[in-house]
């Protein structure tokens, strides 16, 4: 199971611009500062080559795992039947080759997973995907450039622009522009991880939870189902509601285009909200994470301590943004 991502519309800032003017070498312009040629046609090699590399590190992959299991397969004995437990398919085994030999047979699966940091627990799942995502501010360089008159000499304006939305990676401010006024936290007391089902069984027969960790299938989010009391501006939430319903058939077009191009999307797993109580003592609640609904998510607000406000301050006044203020 896979909790989805927090939606949010980013914040937007207009950083600094900087003018200059330089030398193009005597009319004909040359590479742009920063720019290296050579740099580029490395960097795409290495992307080629690591794209390669790994497509053809899957294919072996996927060879010994077919051929593995075509070796397997002709020796392999059928024990679907009424018995259960371990000890009944080695009997099984042993009985159908005359020595313990490879089984297979099927039957319904009984799983759950859970992830202990949080106190969360999905039942029916086989493995649980925790996805970290961070509230961060991600800068855009831009740089045009015009020359001027006497040939000889362009002027370039450069300007800086900030994005702050939630990313499933941390980015290192340090290097910014303008670092102490778009300072992005790096903390990350809990980052994505996977957790396998430590119960999993089919048949009374226990699967290793190793084999689980290698399992490739399809995620499904993960919803706690809260009932929130009305709120404010609750007439404007059932006028979207409205709307939408009017506007039902145009979502349906959409859906159908979608599923036929795309495939449909995985179902959501809605539990009950009864199943959040263990995370009040989790490790997570000590941290201040909390629920908040809007698809599966749990909530954490930084709290930046009195040193980190002290030096932030001091970027901020080194860098002359202390005073800046926008919209």
């Amino acid at each position: 199971m896979q909790g989805s991502g927090y939606s949010s519309l980013g914040t937007v800032r207009t950083g600094r611009t900087y003018v200059t003017t330089r030398r193009t070498g005597g009319g004909a312009q040359v590479g742009r500062a920063g720019s290296n040629p050579c740099c580029s046609y490395f960097c795409f090699i290495a992307v080629t080559l690591a794209a390669l590399g790994l497509s053809a590190w899957r294919e072996i992959t996927f060879f010994h795992i077919n051929s593995a299991l075509n070796e397997v397969g002709d020796a392999a004995v059928d024990c679907s039947g009424p018995e259960t437990g371990f000890e009944s398919l080695v009997e099984c085994g042993k009985r159908s080759a005359g020595s313990l030999n490879a089984v297979f047979f099927s039957g319904p699966v009984e799983a759950s997973a859970s992830d202990p940091d949080f106190g969360v627990e999905v039942p029916g799942a086989l493995k649980v995907h925790r996805k970290t995502e961070y509230c961060q501010w991600e800068e855009i360089r831009s740089e045009s450039c015009t020359k001027n008159d006497d040939e000889d000499t362009e002027t370039c304006v450069t300007s800086y622009s900030y994005v702050k939305a939630w990313r499933s990676y941390r980015i290192n401010s340090l290097l910014f522009d303008q670092p102490g006024a778009h300072h992005n936290p790096q903390r990350d007391p809990f980052p994505s991880t996977y957790f396998p089902s430590q119960n999993a069984k089919i048949r009374d027969v226990p699967i290793d939870p190793e084999v689980l960790t290698r399992l490739q299938g399809v995620w499904h989010p993960v919803e706690w189902d809260t009932m929130d009391p009305p709120q404010r501006g609750q007439f404007i939430v059932d006028g979207f509601k409205f709307v939408r319903k009017l506007l039902s058939p145009l979502f349906t077009a959409f859906e159908w285009v979608r599923d036929s191009t795309l495939g449909p999307p995985p179902p959501r797993r809605q539990l009950s909200a009864r199943m959040l109580s263990g995370t009040i003592e989790a490790p997570a609640a000590k941290e201040g994470f909390a629920y908040v609904g809007h698809g599966g998510f749990f909530f954490s607000a930084f709290e930046e301590a009195l040193t980190q406000k002290a030096f932030r301050f001091l970027f901020e006044f080194l860098e002359g943004s202390i005073m800046d203020w926008q919209v």
